[in-house]
């Protein structure tokens, strides 16, 4: 800043004032470009990738009709080719390009260039089919002992709400639901679907970061087979040299990390950058600085959830077996065939955001843990993992968040204090960003949470799964509404 003044006001005083602000322009647009560039990048990835997802993940017949929502209308100024035989999808954003395969069911589309040990694996990777008995597509899980149902005055009046979110939806189109879907003591009581875009019961839709709490189920079956340690530390470097403090799994699943990673949602930000920019999750989560001693600060951190996937990749032999896992081990036991991880460039599952299910098999997912992680009679997560880790309430979190899944927060912590403490201050912005879900959800209701409304939310007390996926609410307002509408259909006391 000192040298752009020092020649600034010489060349004003030795050259005249065009050359002045010349080298003001020039100086700016140098300034200026790394976001340029950074912006140009995502917004093209961002475009190839939604491109690709829709029409091979979500089974559309054709990414246009999401323009206004998913792209915000930049197919106007976006050039978008696809390639038949080849199932690519090229995107041109003035200037900045991006290609997305689509690889597979397991990796989803993949933004290229692939690397190499992807390109090989994918010369030989062959797909496997379920390696458990499916139970049948209308198998959601044990029933309740005590034999409770929902009257038949509450599904209706249920399905009355359902149905008409739906519509409302339509109506306003920018910001809407696409599925809902609610179990009751194992049994499927109510649904509906964006059929105006073309949602079915059969479409599987982004939960975003309710892929969190996937990761971290995934975590738990490996913790139960010795695969994984919590105490296993985390190689920065990747080089089997351990610097500085040691970071271990744990501090990774309850993002107490110390990373420099800041998690906000601007264009141009961390995880736009690292979803869409860069090839590789992980590496882009390695390169952040450790500002803080692990376990001292608490911060939502989906580059921690990046790397946690990491260290399970790392404990494979093949990316065959790593690519299989999330199948062979958590969904085909439940009979939830529609699940899809998405994988970034390096074969990578992206642990924190690329999870695409059917409402009805997030719903199933949901249900395993209100079991406990038990499907009949079978434990496909570790109960004492879900007890002593996801489910955990964490008091210095005002018990809002644990190993990748969120809670009602208590609302006894001083968000003003927490805010003002450098330590805290990333919990007091949570809290204050959650402090909705005091209003409208039951103190022992655990949820996995995705941007832009994402929600599968489960209610011990009432035996009840709740799964609400779309695009967005016009605010905090009207999604508080719908839920509360949802739950005193159904008596949940709040």
């Amino acid at each position: 800043i000192t040298c752009f003044i020092y020649f600034f006001v010489l060349s004003i005083s030795t050259m005249g004032e065009c050359v002045g602000v010349w080298v003001f322009v020039s100086v700016v647009a140098m300034i200026v470009a790394p976001t340029v560039r950074d912006l140009g990048s995502i917004v093209a990835g961002a475009m190839a990738k939604g491109a690709c997802d829709m029409e091979n993940v979500l089974g559309m017949p054709s990414y246009e009709p999401f323009n206004e929502f998913e792209f915000r209308n930049l197919l106007v100024v976006t050039l978008l080719k696809k390639n038949e035989k080849e199932r690519s999808y090229s995107s041109n954003f003035f200037g900045f390009k991006a290609t997305a395969i689509f690889v597979g069911k397991h990796q989803g589309c993949i933004l290229g260039p692939l690397s190499k040990e992807m390109e090989d694996a994918l010369k030989t990777y062959v797909p496997k089919e379920a390696v458990t008995t499916q139970p049948t597509m209308d198998d959601y899980g044990d029933g309740c002992e005590s034999g409770e149902t929902l009257t038949s005055k509450q599904i209706q009046a249920l399905q009355m709400i359902f149905d008409e979110e739906i519509k409302v939806g339509q109506q306003r189109k920018a910001n809407h639901t696409r599925a809902m879907v609610m179990l009751h003591c194992g049994k499927l009581v109510a649904e509906s679907y964006a059929s105006w875009i073309g949602v079915t019961k059969d479409t599987p839709l982004l939960g975003w970061s309710m892929t969190k709490s996937i990761t971290s189920s995934l975590v738990g079956i490996a913790l139960g087979e010795g695969r994984l340690s919590l105490d296993d530390v985390f190689d920065k470097h990747d080089d089997g040299e351990l610097y500085g403090d040691a970071i271990t799994l744990r501090n990774l699943i309850h993002m107490e990390d110390g990373l420099s990673y800041n998690e906000n949602y601007a264009l141009v930000s961390h995880p736009a950058q690292m979803l869409y920019q860069k090839r590789s999750t992980a590496s882009f989560a390695r390169e952040m600085d450790i500002i803080h001693k692990p376990g001292e600060k608490w911060c939502y951190n989906s580059g921690a959830t990046n790397l946690v996937s990491w260290m399970l990749r790392k404990s494979f032999t093949t990316i065959q077996e790593y690519w299989d896992y999330p199948y062979s081990k958590l969904f085909n036991p439940i009979g939830a065939s529609s699940f899809s991880l998405g994988t970034d460039s390096t074969g990578l599952f992206v642990g924190s955001s690329f999870s695409f299910a059917t409402a009805r098999d997030w719903a199933k997912f949901g249900q395993l843990h209100l079991q406990h992680g038990n499907w009949h009679g079978k434990q496909i997560v570790p109960k004492s993992f879900l007890k002593e880790y996801a489910f955990d309430r964490l008091e210095h979190t005002d018990e809002l968040y644990s190993g990748g899944w969120w809670h009602r927060p208590r609302g006894e912590l001083n968000v003003e204090e927490l805010l003002a403490n450098p330590k805290t201050e990333c919990i007091g912005r949570q809290i204050k960003l959650h402090n909705w879900l005091i209003e409208t959800v039951p103190r022992d209701a655990i949820l996995a949470s995705g941007y832009l409304g994402q929600f599968t939310i489960i209610i011990p007390s009432k035996n009840i799964v709740f799964v609400r996926l779309g695009h967005g609410f016009d605010n905090f307002g009207s999604g508080q509404d719908l839920l509360r509408r949802v739950f005193n259909a159904v008596d949940v006391d709040l």
